[in-house]
């Protein structure tokens, strides 16, 4: 056989040989689109489409809100709804200081995010987008940054409102810093068109006692201002519920405070709802001693935002919370049909993360 017949008849057993393969993929493909196969537990093909996990989660959660009872809470399944990120990203050690506004038929969520590495410990505020309350979707990079990076480690809390033709108005706060000089914690503010692209306007409130955090959280009645958070009246004197308004954001006046032996308890971040008869309700996390014997979250109401008293008018989430971890920081959102709540909880490594819970009907 010459070599030109040796050269042809491998073409031809190749060129067989490739159509025979050709067709098993065929086939197999075709068998495949019928008939799902799996290996050790892997699906190869599934001709329906695969719903998430979170996904599940979410639509069970709906029909829990729907079957409850007024005045009932639940705790989302799919807990926790917004978690740091991964290791290297800037937000990869915690997140929390949750506020949330409903707009377009979404909703949107300002948090604190912090990285942390060696000594490299730097905050800044986040966002994110969710079409039903628990699937959260994060925006790659912070919305705002502290200029100086040293400082944005003192990033405590933030507040934030949209107000008509003011745009977006974000009140954040960093902690006092001894050993910068910086003695007492201060109130900044921000403003934005979007709620993504951020003009920092300075500080505009600080603290009268040393060495304190300082966390806000804002209510605009229409016509006033006003912030909520704890200090104290003067240097000398105990800490107090302080409540401060202004005309435009920018400009602070005491209006009056509750001092928090009165009270009975340190409420932290209160977060603020109007009670629909022209006086307020806030609601806060328990101190981390008494939110095993109490739940986790308590409610004050006041006539006029200056004196504040405890209320038992709404029953305290009383969910099971793991052995060492602290609910903080809740951010509150009536609709319609109840209340959604997201809270951070925040275990004994301090790596926070933001969940979600929910009460049937109208508020008491």
């Amino acid at each position: 056989m010459d070599n030109g017949s040796v050269k042809g008849s491998k073409h031809y057993r190749l060129s067989t040989l490739s159509i025979l393969i050709y067709t098993c993929i065929v086939l197999v493909s075709v068998l495949l689109v019928i008939h799902p196969v799996s290996i050790s537990g892997i699906v190869l093909a599934q001709t329906q489409p695969v719903v998430s996990k979170a996904k599940k989660k979410a639509e069970e959660f709906a029909g829990q809100r729907k079957k409850a009872s007024p005045g009932q809470w639940l705790l989302y399944g799919g807990n926790p709804v917004l978690v740091r990120g991964k290791q290297g990203s800037w937000d990869d050690f915690k997140v929390g200081s949750p506020v949330v506004l409903e707009e377009g038929g979404r909703l949107r969520m300002w948090y604190r995010g912090c990285h942390f590495i060696g000594e490299e410990y730097t905050c800044g505020i986040g966002h994110a987008v969710s079409p039903d309350g628990v699937i959260w979707k994060k925006s790659p990079d912070p919305v705002l940054v502290i200029g100086d990076a040293a400082r944005s480690g003192l990033l405590d809390t933030i507040a934030l409102l949209h107000v008509g033709d003011e745009g977006y108005m974000m009140w954040y706060s960093l902690s006092s810093d001894w050993f910068a000089g910086r003695m007492y914690a201060t109130i900044y503010l921000a403003t934005s068109k979007d709620g993504l692209n951020w003009r920092q306007e300075g500080a505009v409130l600080r603290a009268l006692r040393k060495g304190t955090t300082i966390a806000p959280t804002a209510f605009y009645d229409g016509e006033t201002f006003h912030l909520w958070y704890v200090d104290s009246t003067s240097a000398d004197k105990p800490k107090a519920l302080m409540h401060v308004t202004s005309s435009d954001g920018r400009k602070w006046q005491v209006a009056g405070w509750t001092f928090l032996n009165t009270l009975g308890v340190n409420p932290g971040r209160l977060w603020v709802l109007s009670d629909r008869g022209g006086g307020y309700r806030g609601l806060f996390a328990y101190p981390s001693g008494e939110q095993g014997e109490k739940g986790f979250l308590g409610t004050l109401v006041s006539a006029d935002g200056n004196t504040w008293e405890k209320s038992e008018g709404m029953n305290a989430v009383a969910g099971s919370l793991e052995k060492g971890v602290i609910a903080d920081a809740p951010a509150a959102l009536p609709l319609p049909e109840g209340l959604w709540l997201w809270f951070v909880l925040r275990p004994g490594d301090g790596a926070e993360t933001i969940n979600a819970a929910y009460r049937k009907g109208e508020l008491p």
